[in-house]
């Protein structure tokens, strides 16, 4: 039974390693279709009339976003994401 133990053990481990994997992958997905639609949305703002300038300091305005939100996911103070309650507060 010992041994049988170690074994589903090992199986287990070997399971959360392949599923961690998989989510690190996603990830990577998601950064990459997040660049691709960025660069669809500055193409988009040029045919718009927005001058280079102008796309930049959206680009910057999004990315400065992008970083408050990890900020503040990594102390676990987000969540989930949805509507917020009447009553609640956002992030600042």
């Amino acid at each position: 039974m010992f041994v049988e133990k170690l074994i589903d053990l090992r199986v287990s481990e070997r399971g959360r390693f392949l599923e961690n994997e998989a989510r690190v992958l996603d990830l990577r997905a998601k950064e990459i279709e997040n660049a691709r639609n960025f660069v669809r949305l500055a193409g988009e703002a040029r045919d718009q009339g927005f001058s280079e300038v102008e796309i930049k300091y959206l680009v910057e305005l999004a990315e400065g976003a992008e970083e408050r939100v990890l900020r503040q996911i990594a102390p676990g103070k987000i969540t989930a994401i949805g509507p917020v309650p009447s009553g609640e507060t956002t992030i600042s």
